[in-house]
């Protein structure tokens, strides 16, 4: 197999931050189009968060336990540590069975270690740029990768307590 460098420009000081916000419309769009209400933000700050509760970088989401989070996970993950958090996200859908969304740039979703942590999401792509913020505010330019949104569903069917219904 054959693998091709994707950009052959070097990176901007801007494009290597890990400090980009998924803007709202996008979060409320992909929640709506793919049916997920996640009420936990692995990757947030009080500033930032989409949902009605966060993990801080503080918090440390690497180390975090999920299984009282059955209403769902979003991450935006810091693009410096996709690997980590998608294995994350993958470990904590396999061991508490919650619904989990992440975004990840599209050539991560490429990546061998991808083969092996996306193998039971469902991946689907994110149509044009997304031009995400910084401080609040839209960056200069949309970002140079495409985007997927990788979903992992429940695998059982639970009652209104979220116990599995056998």
């Amino acid at each position: 197999m054959c693998y091709v460098e994707l950009h052959q420009k070097p990176r901007s000081k801007a494009s290597l931050s890990d400090e980009y916000e998924t803007p709202k419309e996008v979060f409320d769009m992909l929640c709506e189009e793919y049916n997920m209400h996640p009420d936990t933000d692995v990757c947030a700050t009080d500033d930032n968060s989409k949902c009605s509760g966060y993990v801080s970088e503080e918090m440390d989401c690497l180390q975090h336990n999920f299984q009282y989070h059955d209403e769902g996970l979003w991450c935006n993950p810091p693009h410096s540590m996709t690997k980590e958090f998608a294995k994350k996200m993958r470990d904590s859908w396999e061991e508490w069975d919650i619904p989990i969304m992440m975004i990840m740039p599209a050539n991560a979703v490429t990546t061998r270690y991808a083969q092996e942590y996306l193998k039971d999401a469902e991946i689907h792509p994110i149509y044009g740029r997304i031009t995400f913020l910084v401080n609040k505010n839209p960056a200069p330019f949309p970002a140079r990768n495409g985007y997927f949104v990788v979903i992992w569903r429940p695998k059982y069917k639970r009652d209104k307590d979220g116990y599995i219904i056998r």
